[in-house]
């Protein structure tokens, strides 16, 4: 464990050293301390960030439609005790139908 106090320099260390994590602060706790959101990514092809983006597109455009089509093409694996989840799409926005 590690004190409250040098969690913060532990998160941008390691964001610092690989380009797949991100740290954020997304709150403040009622003790007004900082609340961390910490991401951790799986490489991906241009293709993968291509489809994320449009993901993100219609999320922002159409939120229905990007939960209608949510489970559509998804699939979950597990790994070493970790959950990896991958969606796969056919290289264009995800459509209010599943295919």
């Amino acid at each position: 464990m590690h004190p409250y106090h040098a969690l913060a320099p532990k998160l941008n260390a390691l964001q610092d050293r690989s380009d797949r994590v991100s740290v954020e602060v997304v709150g403040q706790s009622t003790l007004g301390r900082d609340l961390y959101l910490v991401t951790v990514t799986a490489p991906e092809s241009a293709r993968e960030a291509r489809d994320q983006q449009r993901w993100r597109e219609l999320i922002e455009d159409d939120p229905a439609a990007a939960a209608a089509t949510a489970g559509c093409g998804a699939s979950t694996r597990r790994r070493s005790g970790s959950t990896t989840t991958s969606t796969a799409t056919s290289g264009r926005a995800p459509t209010a139908r599943c295919a």
